[in-house]
């Protein structure tokens, strides 16, 4: 089973920053330093987030997949609301980091093929999130990100199937018969050199 390790907790960690205009526009990000294993991000959007600054209703992070690695899924763990409005995801790629595409909150869910499907590989992405009613109200979320180091990269050593090493065996047995066989051969050979 994979680690599980929590890499950012607005708790302990701080607030993650707000989206300055619209939902998913012009959006600052904290780096967020993912490791081997299922990673953790959790964190509360709204006016009553409980935070100096409060991000009223907005929370983005990007992480960096190193090369030699593979994010394999992404997922919304958890989610609750105290309010009316609900809440958002929304994702990111590229450098700089732009927008992709949102979807509409429940738990749990996976957020995986907001970005196109398939693994994340060696690249920079980003997660924001929004409350819908920031003013309000507050969402309290648990993202996981579950980053999976490539197979070593070792070239794989060809082997002989069954029926291979059978062909082989019967080659060395019909060599073989026929140097016990015909022994003037070496004679032949060793009289011209």
């Amino acid at each position: 089973m994979a680690q599980t390790t929590v890499v950012w907790d607005e708790s302990v960690d701080g607030d993650l920053p707000a989206n300055t205009l619209f939902f998913f526009s012009n959006t600052n990000f904290q780096d967020i330093t993912l490791v081997s294993g299922v990673n953790i991000i959790r964190g509360t959007v709204g006016n009553n987030s409980g935070f100096a600054g409060s991000d009223l209703g907005k929370d983005s992070f990007s992480f960096m997949v190193p090369s030699g690695t593979t994010v394999t899924a992404v997922s919304l763990s958890a989610y609750s609301e105290s309010g009316n409005g609900g809440a958002a995801i929304g994702a990111y790629s590229g450098t700089p980091l732009a927008f992709i595409a949102s979807t509409s909150v429940s738990a749990p869910q996976n957020i995986f093929s907001l970005f196109g499907g398939g693994s994340l590989t060696a690249g920079q992405y980003g997660l924001g999130v929004a409350d819908s009613d920031g003013i309000n109200g507050s969402s309290v979320y648990e993202i996981s990100i579950t980053l999976t180091p490539n197979s070593s990269g070792a070239a794989s050593i060809p082997t002989l199937s069954e029926w291979g090493l059978i062909i082989l065996a019967l080659l060395l047995l019909t060599l073989g018969t026929l140097v016990l066989v015909q022994p003037n051969w070496r004679g032949i050979f060793e009289q011209e050199c």
